[in-house]
Formats: C-alpha cells, structure tokens, sequence
C-alpha cells in the first residue's frame, strides 16, 4: 500500500518507483564487524552497483535504495550516491526498508540465502502489500535447501548424488571421493570444501546442516534466467573463475561461452524447467560442464533466487538495458534482446575488461 506522498511524487513525474534493496551493502551488516565483514561486501557492491546504474538510466523509472553509511562517498554531489538513502543503524535500516516498499510499485532484492535472509525479506514485502521483481518467498526458502532443491531435481538427472547431514548423523565413510562438503543454506562458496578423502569426519562445528556431495570435475559457468508473464529469457552463460585450493572462491568471470557450450547450458536448463517451482524476475543457475561433448556429464549445482555477480558480465553484451528487459517481462510486455558481439572479463569487485564488436555496425560493414 503506497502513501499519498509516494502517490503524489509518481503523478508529479509519472514514473514509477522502484526500491532495489541488496542486504549487505544495503545495511544488512550494520552492527557487525566490519573488517572481518569487507569481503563480504566486495560482490554486494558490485552487484549493486551494476543494477542501481542501470535503473538510473530508465527515464520512466525513480530507484531509490539503502546504503551503509560506512560505503558512501562523502563527497555530496557524488554520482554514486544517486537514489541512495544512507542507513547508520539496524532501526533506521528496518524503518527505512518498510517506507520504501510501502511508496514502491515494485521491489528487487538481493540478499544471502544464508540463515533464511531472503526469503524472511521477500516475506516481509509480500506482508507489506509490496510487488516482488524478484522471487517469492516461498521460491526463495526452496532455493536455499540445497537438499531440497537436490530432490527436486533427481527425476531430471541433473543434479550430483548427494545427501544431506545434520551435525546428529553419522558420517558417511563409504561415501565416494573426491566430494564437495558444503552448508546446506549457504550462498557463494563460504566454508565450501573440497574433501580428497571422505573416510574421517569432515564436518566443522557449524554450521548445523550440511550437504555432501560427488565432486562434478569440469567447466564451471553461470547463467541468468528470465522468467516474465509470457515469457523466458536465457542471457550468455559466463565461466567462472575460482580458486584451485578446494575451497571454490569465486574471483570473477569471462565469457560469454562458445556457442556449442551455450546451447548444452540450454538443454540443461530445459530439463530442469518443467520441475523448477514458478517464479518472477531473474535468477542464477550455476553449473558444470563435463567432458562428455553429448552434455550427459553436465550438472546443475545451485539455484540462485536472485540476481547474481555474472549479471557485470551480462549487462555488457546486450544493446538493450537488462533492468528494463526485466521489467518489460514481468509486465507482460515483448522485448527484444540484441546482443553484442564479443567477450568481456570481469572481476568480483564489479571490474571489467571487455571488447565488442557491434552486430549492427558488422551487419553494414
């Protein structure tokens, strides 16, 4: 329910007034330690600021967002610090979230699935009367049970053999090597580990439930999906660059990937469709390519319910503006998806490094 001020301010100007909310630089962290949180902060900035300058950019569109204080540049007439409205504690963060989603026509969110962070927030809007540009909370609590998502997707085959372990089970010592030991709810690749031997316990004392599962050797890439009223969208799946000490730290991505790889990425994301639970906006997929050129050897290993670091990659190899693709698709409205020719490298702080060469101006060379 919009307030006769926000109403007021969308009839002034005849925009709309979208709240993008991304929870770790948004605020999400105010009151913790802030040295040991930085990394964290590193992919939400880039995030955020890859979306915030998109939206920005939309003339029938009015973003407004949070900003931990301890981000902002202090310079006042900075760019960056358009649409922002700065947090400097949990209340004013909790107070200034409800505002904004009650004076908005609609809300994007990006927060770690961890500890039920997005979904308890998607809840919050859908409490609040608010319309998700992103998925709800029902689709995001089934997104971070990565067990759950497991088991939703064993009929497809596409998911690796795994199980789920609280810190009460016996460990599975027969439980073939090498194997991914990882936090059921986890986001990224925090306190993610590659086991060489699955025979002793491996289990740290938290978190309290874990996942173990077959080690999928491979090309690891992501994709984001688009799903609208009528339509669905597939953007340029990018490889992902982690770290080779078995922990699986993300460092950033390149790409898009050569076309016979896309089109495998496609048929994966085919046979897991159809049992994917419904939902609105854009999410990841991440996943592995096998050696097997017929794609029996490719995996989906996460979902994603939101909006993910390779969207720095995939804004730059569309002529169009992604943020107003999403919203003519969630509006039912047709779009057209014209991509650049080229590759682009990109780093997790939001970095990029990348070349084109423009179809349309090839298509009259």
């Amino acid at each position: 329910m919009k307030t006769w001020g926000s109403r007021l301010r969308h009839w002034f100007d005849g925009r709309r007034r979208i709240f993008f909310y991304e929870h770790v630089t948004g605020g999400g962290l105010l009151g913790d330690d802030w040295e040991n949180l930085k990394p964290l902060a590193v992919e939400g900035l880039a995030m955020a600021n890859a979306v915030m300058e998109d939206l920005l950019r939309l003339s029938d569109v009015r973003p407004t967002t949070l900003l931990d204080v301890r981000l902002a540049d202090p310079s006042p007439r900075a760019a960056g610090n358009r649409g922002r409205r700065l947090v400097r504690s949990s209340a004013e963060r909790e107070r200034l979230f409800e505002a904004e989603v009650r004076g908005s026509d609609g809300v994007l969110l990006i927060a770690p699935e961890t500890d039920g962070i997005l979904a308890e927030l998607a809840q919050r809007v859908e409490r609040l009367g608010g319309r998700l540009l992103s998925p709800s909370s029902e689709f995001c609590a089934w997104a971070a049970d990565k067990s759950a998502v497991a088991a939703t997707l064993d009929a497809a085959q596409a998911v690796p053999a795994g199980m789920r372990l609280t810190s009460a089970d016996p460990w599975p010592t027969s439980f073939p090597a090498p194997a991914v030991l990882k936090p059921n709810d986890g986001c990224g690749s925090r306190d993610v580990r590659r086991l060489e031997d699955t025979t002793t316990d491996a289990r740290p004392d938290r978190p309290a439930t874990w996942r173990l599962e077959q080690f999928v050797p491979g090309e690891a890439a992501s994709v984001l999906l688009l799903l609208g009223e009528r339509s669905r969208a597939t953007l340029f799946a990018f490889r992902q660059h982690l770290s080779d000490d078995g922990r699986f730290e993300y460092l950033g991505g390149s790409g898009p990937l050569p076309n016979e790889q896309q089109r495998r990425v496609e048929r994966l994301i085919d046979r897991v469709f159809v049992p994917l639970p419904e939902w609105c906006g854009f999410i990841g997929l991440d996943v592995v390519l096998g050696a097997a050129a017929d794609g029996s050897q490719d995996y989906l290993i996460e979902v994603n319910p939101r909006l993910t670091t390779s969207y720095v990659g995939a804004r730059t190899m569309f002529h169009a503006n992604l943020m107003e693709l999403m919203l003519a698709a969630l509006d039912g409205r047709p779009f057209e998806m014209v991509p650049r020719i080229g590759a682009v490298r990109f780093e997790k702080d939001g970095t990029t490094d990348g070349f084109w060469m423009d179809k349309r101006e090839k298509d009259h060379s």
